[in-house]
């Protein structure tokens, strides 16, 4: 038995045995469109007793007896791939559970019966034959005086309209679906793929390589030259009574004139000032000398530490 699907979940079966006995299996071959060959595939039987599902393995299910010995089975393909579902129209097997496993092999008299049978029957074949001459005659016959308007009678009125019919039954609901799978996390699909890990390994396993560094883009063109700048000048002008200060720039010249100050009282003395410190070398202060042994000593630790660093 073929059974083939569809994009439009469309269900095709051809080579169909419906004859199929209770005691045997039937071989389904399943065919699936391209995008769908490495999804995982299930047949879902929809039986008088309940509803139930199988796996089908490298395209091939056998039907067992626990499906073939009802007389009709509904089922539909179940296809999944990760959180993606797929499911098909419901379709229809069929099954004879009344062919018996064992051969018989009937006796002389049921023979005889048969051949007795057969004889009858090619008689009652021959007279109906017969009849059927007959009958073709007589139907040739009214066929050439319909032709010549033998039978032919006057218009009859036009019939009143019929009585609008009534509203058919509604049909019964479908029966429900099965509880589809619940479907698997992230991470759990990471495990299945032979990775190893906790769930933070996962989310780091997640970031991408580095991107290749980007192409230099080309030097701009260069701006236009800017305007001439304005240096301001200033001029003073002393005279007996102080000065005259002007700025010209860009926007004209401003003018500041400044007086002679008067000559300030004298302040009063100063207080004393504290005796003076005199500095220690090597804590207040150092030498050229000193100074140039403290560098030499801090060059020669840097190059201990940066030795052990390249060892390490």
């Amino acid at each position: 038995m073929q059974v083939t699907i569809n994009e439009k979940r469309k269900v095709y079966i051809s080579e169909k045995d419906n004859t199929q006995n209770e005691n045997k299996v039937t071989e389904l071959k399943l065919e699936v469109p391209e995008e769908y060959e490495n999804w995982n595939k299930r047949i879902v039987f929809i039986t008088d007793d309940g509803t139930f599902w199988d796996y089908i393995q490298d395209d091939t299910y056998l039907i067992k007896k626990n499906v073939t010995k009802y007389e009709r089975v509904q089922f539909y393909i179940w296809l999944t791939n990760g959180e993606q579902d797929f499911r098909t129209e419901t379709s229809e097997l069929t099954f004879n559970t009344n062919i018996e496993t064992d051969d018989q092999i009937p006796t002389e008299e049921q023979i005889d019966g048969f051949n007795t049978l057969i004889t009858t029957l090619n008689l009652e074949i021959t007279k109906v034959n017969d009849k059927e001459t007959e009958l073709n005659e007589i139907i040739e016959d009214l066929q050439n005086k319909f032709d010549t308007d033998y039978f032919k009678g006057e218009k009859g009125d036009k019939g009143e309209q019929g009585i609008p019919g009534n509203d058919g039954q509604n049909g019964k609901d479908g029966i429900d679906g099965t509880n589809g799978q619940d479907g698997k996390s992230a991470y759990e699909i990471w495990l299945d793929e032979g990775n190893e890990g906790t769930e933070q390994d996962f989310l780091n396993s997640l970031k991408g390589k580095d991107g290749t560094n980007g192409v230099e883009g080309k030097d701009g063109t260069n701006g236009a030259n800017g305007q001439d700048g304005f240096s301001p000048i200033a001029t003073v002008d002393e005279n007996s009574t102080g000065a005259t200060i002007s700025i010209t720039d860009k926007n004209g010249t401003t003018s500041v004139e400044v007086k002679n100050g008067t000559n300030g009282k004298d302040g009063t003395n100063g207080t004393n000032g504290q005796d003076g410190y005199t500095p220690v070398k090597g804590i207040d202060y150092w030498t050229d000398a000193d100074k140039q042994e403290i560098k030499q000593y801090c060059d020669a630790q840097i190059g201990i530490i940066e030795s052990s660093l390249q060892e390490v």
